[in-house]
């Protein structure tokens, strides 16, 4: 049976719960919650080293007594909308999504690995409520993905404030909203101690830039092993060269794209960064000419 089979077998009954906690695992399942925009939860698994998914959208209705489902004393109405896609409608969004999270992470035997969170819209204003439930209920997550817009400051510092966050952070914003101030600085990045950390539309130059370097030459961010900024300067003005002045870095034109590390990008031309331990990190710029310029910052295992 597949995931999906096995957790529509789950509602029947508790004791169908039971049995599927007792006699089914899942290999390395991973809960990702959904709010705004898209509203819901996604399960990754693998089945004989093969991923899939299964998705499951929340939305606010009217409960009709067809296909009908319990969740301990809650009712909610289900429909497969495609392959693998099921839509879920409950008295509210806030209380199906939680639900909903609470019953398949109990189910799996797993914890939510990942808050994917959108801009605000009409029908979810404030996502401090998801964060504080997610953030009591288990205390941290490996990632989390934010997207922020006009007039959202205030909740985009109370959710980095408050959200503890393990492994990668992605910080995006609205492509039509400019703020007037730096809405993530270059301390900022230097408090983020993650494995991943990409944000949009960064507002830096490089000799503000030099002070990570530094950091980071110094032993800073450990963890870290990609970063990708979106930076608000045309390629053709920022010069890497001011970046890397000074540091024990060199320009490193190689042959063939290399892999890196599982990540979905191939390192060719780069200026290659060393700090005293051995570690090396490639600096790459990309950006078209005359637009906007995106700096990855790639950090290799020692050998």
């Amino acid at each position: 049976m597949e995931l999906d089979e096995i957790i529509e077998f789950s509602f029947c009954s508790k004791r169908s719960r039971n049995l599927v906690k007792l006699e089914w695992k899942v290999e390395n399942p991973t809960v990702t919650v959904y709010y705004r925009g898209f509203t819901g939860i996604g399960v990754e698994y693998s089945i004989k080293g093969v991923k899939r998914h299964v998705l499951y959208s929340v939305r606010k209705g009217k409960i009709l007594l067809k296909n009908l489902r319990f969740i301990e004393d809650s009712y909610f109405q289900i429909a497969k909308t495609g392959p693998d896609e099921y839509t879920t409608y409950w008295e509210t969004q806030e209380f199906g999504v939680q639900t909903l999270a609470s019953y398949v992470t109990d189910l799996l035997g797993t914890s939510i690995h990942t808050l994917n969170i959108s801009e605000p819209c009409d029908e979810l204003m404030h996502a401090i409520d998801i964060v504080l439930w997610v953030m009591r209920r288990q205390g941290s997550i490996k990632t989390l993905h934010y997207k922020s817009s006009r007039d959202n400051a205030s909740e985009m510092m109370y959710v980095l404030d408050h959200c503890k966050v393990l492994d990668n952070l992605y910080m995006g914003m609205s492509c039509n909203w400019f703020p007037e101030e730096p809405w993530i600085t270059v301390d900022d990045l230097i408090a983020m101690d993650y494995c991943k950390i990409e944000v949009d539309w960064l507002e830096i130059v490089p000799i503000d830039l030099r002070k990570f370097l530094r950091h980071w030459v110094d032993g800073g961010s450990s963890r870290l092993r990609y970063m990708h900024l979106r930076i608000m300067q045309s390629i053709d003005a920022f010069r890497i060269e001011q970046l890397i002045w000074g540091f024990n870095a060199k320009f490193v034109r190689r042959q063939e794209e290399m892999d890196f590390l599982g990540y979905p990008f191939k390192v060719k031309d780069s200026y290659d960064l060393h700090r005293a331990d051995g570690t090396k990190a490639s600096l790459i710029l990309k950006g078209p000419p005359g637009g906007f310029c995106s700096l990855y910052m790639l950090v290799w295992p020692l050998l």
